[in-house]
């Protein structure tokens, strides 16, 4: 699964989501819903970043998958604001250097830090 044209980026909007989904024993319903939150929510912020830019974009597949953790755990406005809020905090800013092996290691980074609202 890919998000904004990124293999790296699908991987980051989606896995996380589905470990915290088979944690709370969602269903299939449930389990779409979230991924998509996930995904339109990670689209959205992309969106929002300037055509070119050097800020890496799986931070922000990362703030989508804590919007769809969120709702997953708790299902509330606020609770996904806030997961969403701190993730802005915890790793806006990263650059981007391309795909490669350093891009691996800011999904990790990006998967360790959507564990902390939680």
């Amino acid at each position: 699964m890919s998000n904004s044209g990124s293999g790296n980026q699908g991987i980051t909007a989606t896995v996380p989501v589905m470990v915290v989904a088979e944690h709370v024993g969602a269903d299939d319903e449930r389990l779409a819903r979230a991924l998509m939150l996930s995904h339109l929510s990670a689209i959205y912020i992309h969106h929002q970043l300037p055509r070119l830019s050097a800020l890496c974009a799986a931070t922000t597949a990362a703030m989508g998958a804590a919007a769809g953790m969120a709702w997953l755990i708790d299902g509330r406005y606020d609770t996904i604001a806030m997961a969403i809020s701190s993730m802005i905090g915890d790793v806006s800013g990263m650059i981007c250097d391309g795909a490669s092996n350093s891009c691996a290691m800011k999904v990790s980074t990006s998967a360790s830090a959507r564990g902390k609202p939680y």
